[in-house]
């Protein structure tokens, strides 16, 4: 179950590798992009807040797998298209973020992990929203 911590962090780290390709989208293309990645970041963040009071976040893998889904059509433009559905493909692989409460609750080194791949996904989409 760590590896899907680093298959989340990986997908953040790899957007974020992207953001020079930004400056040709338009500026609503730009907020649906922003908005999708910290859509993403939120679920994560309230999965952190779950594991840190022992608690199952109900709900979260539903969430991650229709974001994993909808991932390529959501930042269509802003990468290639193949790279895009890699990185969906590995988000849908790492979905199942309910599935670390056993691992994660007890790990402070797991929980930073994921609060890094939520910052990711949080500085990707800032920078994305106000890249000129």
């Amino acid at each position: 179950m760590i590896e899907t911590i680093g298959i989340i962090v990986s997908v953040a780290t790899g957007i974020l590798s992207g953001i020079g390709t930004v400056k040709g989208l338009q500026a609503d293309k730009k907020n649906t992009i922003s908005q999708f990645l910290n859509v993403i970041a939120d679920t994560i963040d309230e999965a952190v807040v779950k594991f840190k009071n022992d608690e199952i976040p109900h709900g979260a893998c539903e969430r991650m797998r229709r974001y994993a889904t909808e991932f390529p059509y959501a930042l269509e433009g802003y990468m290639e298209t193949d790279k895009l559905q890699t990185y969906a493909d590995e988000l849908y692989r790492a979905h199942e973020i309910e599935q670390l409460y056993k691992t994660v609750k007890d790990s402070p080194e797991s929980i930073a992990e994921l609060e890094r791949a939520a910052s990711g996904f949080r500085v990707a989409a800032n920078m994305i929203k106000f890249t000129k």
